[in-house]
């Protein structure tokens, strides 16, 4: 299983991936499942993040559970973020070897797993924006989504041109953020937003819009396609 591997990598070095607790993990996990919508419907990993969870609540006998975040509930149950992260690691693998690796990719006629996506073979990361935001509680989590969804996209050999583009030009997207506030360029513009603002939900919707912005307004308004 290719996120078990993904898993296994972030947990040896999750500085790297800027992971300091299971609550940054969560969100990479729903990155590389799509975004947890209709956009992922097929794909085996996408039903991790809902049973890893239900797992959990019945490890703990929790029966009405408050939030579904697993993140959140990990760190509940654990004395820092390093140890929520120990704690992961040792219930996620107990999980695996529970299932038997029964989460895959379907398997086409071919005998190859189906392409992640939309059956025309499009993926737009600007949909799957729209469809996150509701669930964003803070602009950094928006950071991790999108380290596993470019997981994703990676390990699948899926081509989206808005994922692309952001990730050619994320200084530049920064400096624009940094420059509209006055603040000193070459930082990272979503985590200074997230300190400027007084509300998340003020710093979500600033950064949202002006990320999509920034990529339809790309190469002179030039269509992705």
């Amino acid at each position: 299983m290719i996120l078990k591997t993904r898993t296994d990598q972030i947990l040896t070095r999750p500085g790297m991936f800027s992971v300091t607790s299971s609550e940054e993990l969560y969100w990479i996990f729903l990155g590389y499942c799509f975004g947890d919508g209709p956009i992922a419907k097929g794909l085996g990993v996408q039903s991790i993040v809902s049973d890893y969870g239900d797992f959990l609540c019945k490890q703990w006998n929790i029966t009405h559970p408050h939030n579904r975040n697993w993140g959140i509930l990990l760190r509940y149950y654990s004395q820092s973020d390093k140890d929520s992260l120990l704690l992961f690691q040792s219930t996620f693998d107990k999980f695996v070897e529970q299932t038997q690796f029964t989460y895959a990719s379907p398997i086409n006629e071919m005998g190859q797993p189906f392409a992640l996506g939309n059956p025309d073979g499009k993926v737009s990361f600007l949909a799957l924006l729209d469809e996150i935001q509701p669930k964003l509680d803070h602009i950094m989590q928006l950071t991790s989504f999108e380290v596993g969804y470019g997981m994703a996209c990676y390990d699948y050999s899926k081509e989206d041109p808005e994922h692309r583009f952001f990730q050619e030009n994320t200084p530049e997207f920064y400096d624009s953020i940094l420059t509209e506030l006055h603040l000193p360029t070459g930082l990272n513009g979503i985590e200074q937003a997230s300190w400027y603002f007084s509300r998340n939900d003020d710093s979500i919707t600033y950064v949202l819009t002006k990320l999509r912005t920034f990529i339809l307004e790309r190469d002179g308004g030039d269509t992705f396609s």
